[in-house]
């Protein structure tokens, strides 16, 4: 969808070219990590560019699993 001449997606959208789930992408708007533009009353919209930019971030991986023989 297309914003002002900026290419957006949607929150389910991002989260899938992010690899995460859409709560993981409502914590980084949040977080004010990433920049969202309201439409309407429901629905958010995330500039592509930005949602690219911050996949270029190298970023850790979760916690740690605990090692399975200490059980």
């Amino acid at each position: 969808m297309d914003i002002n001449g900026t290419e957006c997606v949607t929150i389910d959208n991002a989260a899938k070219l992010l690899e995460v789930s859409s709560g993981r992408v409502r914590q980084f708007i949040a977080e004010g990590r990433l920049h969202s533009i309201k439409v309407g009353s429901r629905l958010n919209m995330i500039p592509l560019r930005d949602v690219e930019q911050f996949a270029s971030i190298p970023r850790k991986q979760g916690r740690k699993k605990a090692a399975l023989d200490n059980k």
